[in-house]
């Protein structure tokens, strides 16, 4: 054999190794950062889970301040109202309140007393009207 002949076998046996090392070193890195990936996604999803279990709690429990209230017992609505309207029913909340009718009665998205077309609302409640 020729020394060029041992030189090109001497770089086949040192690179070889080196080639086989570097993509298994890539693989290894690859899934680590998946690992990584899925983990800080399940964090965001379960952070995300928290808060909207915290709006909701807090929604829940201020209703069933509302729903116990004296002003809604003596159908005092005006004072219902300002009390839905300082309730903490979270961030993007509202209270609206139907009666047996479909009709509102109180609604905290609008002023007190602003008249609401209830149509729309009797067909989303399943309501006759009659």
């Amino acid at each position: 054999m020729k020394v060029r002949s041992y030189l090109l076998l001497l770089a086949l046996i040192i690179l070889v190794p080196v080639v086989v090392f570097s993509g298994l070193a890539v693989a290894r890195l690859h899934d680590a950062f998946h690992r990584s990936s899925e983990e800080n996604q399940m964090e965001i999803a379960h952070s995300v889970a928290l808060a909207i279990d915290q709006e909701l709690t807090s929604a829940k429990s201020a209703l069933r301040v509302l729903a116990a209230s004296s002003f809604l017992e003596a159908e005092d609505f005006a004072a219902l109202y300002q009390n839905a309207k300082v309730a903490n029913i979270g961030e993007t909340g509202w209270v609206i309140l139907y009666d047996a009718k479909g009709d509102q009665v109180v609604n905290t998205r609008v002023p007190y007393g602003t008249p609401i077309s209830t149509t729309r609302y009797r067909q989303m409640l399943w309501i006759d009207g009659d």
